[in-house]
C-alpha cells in the first residue's frame, strides 16, 4: 500500500476519536422521535414505522463504527497492534475487552437457537449477523448518555466555550464510547485474522467505507498540521 492511501500507526490513538466523531455526526442525525422513544423503552406498538427506521438506521452506524476497525485492520494489520498498544497504555488488557464479546456472542447464539460449544471464539459461519446484534447491544448501551442534553452538546460542539461542564462530561463520554467500537473491531481481527476473509460487510461497500475513512485521515492530518504547528 503506497504511502499516499496509508494511515500512519503513530498517528493512531489521535486519529481514532477524529474518525469516532464521523459516526457521531451520522448517528445525531438519526436522534428524532423514535430515538426519544427508544430512550425511553416505550413499547414497540408506539412506534410508527419511520420512527423505526431511525432506530435500524442508528444501529447500521455503531455496525459501521465496528466495520471501521475491521477495514482498518484488513487494510493495515500493523494497526491491530497499534489498538492493543493503545488499550495497555489505558491499563486495560485485551482479555479485560474480548471476554465480553464472547459473553454477548453466546447470548447471540442462544438468541438465534445454535447449539453453544463454549469455546472463546467467534465461528466465521456468523459473523456478519453477530456484528448487528453486538452493534445494537452497544448502541443501547450508548444510548444512556445520548439524551437530549446530548444533543444540545454535540450541536455546540465546535464553540467548546459554551459548553458546560456537564455536556461536555457527557461529549467525552460517548465519544469515547464510539471510539471504542471502532477498537473492538481491530481488537477483533487481532484476536481471529480469519474472520476478516469472510462476508462482514452487510450489504456495504467497503471500498466507499475505506475512502470515507480515509477522507477523515485526511481531515484530520489537515487539521493536525496547524495545531501541532509551533509559532516562529
Amino acid at each position: 500500500m503506497s504511502e499516499e492511501t496509508r494511515i500512519s500507526p503513530e498517528h493512531l490513538m489521535e486519529f481514532l476519536p477524529f474518525l469516532a466523531d464521523d459516526v457521531l455526526d451520522r448517528l445525531a442525525a438519526c436522534m428524532g422521535k423514535g430515538w426519544k422513544k427508544w430512550v425511553r423503552r416505550e413499547p414497540s406498538h408506539k412506534f410508527k414505522s419511520s420512527e423505526f427506521a431511525e432506530i435500524e438506521r442508528a444501529a447500521k452506524y455503531i455496525v459501521m463504527a465496528l466495520q471501521m476497525g475491521l477495514l482498518l485492520a484488513k487494510r493495515q494489520m500493523e494497526l491491530g497492534d497499534v489498538a492493543l498498544s493503545m488499550l495497555k497504555s489505558e491499563g486495560v488488557s485485551a482479555d479485560e475487552v474480548w471476554q465480553p464479546i464472547i459473553e454477548e456472542y453466546h447470548a447471540f447464539l442462544s438468541s438465534i437457537g445454535k447449539e453453544d460449544s463454549g469455546r472463546d471464539s467467534i465461528s466465521p459461519n456468523h459473523f456478519g449477523e453477530f456484528l448487528a446484534y453486538f452493534g445494537s447491544h452497544l448502541l443501547m448501551e450508548m444510548s444512556q448518555f445520548m439524551d437530549d442534553e446530548w444533543q444540545r452538546a454535540w450541536g455546540k460542539r465546535e464553540n467548546p466555550f459554551k459548553l458546560n461542564l456537564k455536556e461536555k462530561a457527557k461529549l467525552v463520554q460517548v465519544g469515547n464510547s464510539a471510539t471504542f467500537a471502532i477498537t473492538i473491531g481491530l481488537l477483533v481481527a487481532e484476536r481471529q485474522p480469519e474472520l476478516l476473509t469472510v462476508d462482514w460487510s452487510r450489504g456495504a461497500s467497503l471500498d466507499v467505507l475505506w475512502e470515507g475513512i480515509f477522507h477523515t485521515y485526511r481531515v484530520f492530518l489537515y487539521y493536525k498540521h496547524f495545531i501541532d504547528r509551533k509559532p516562529s
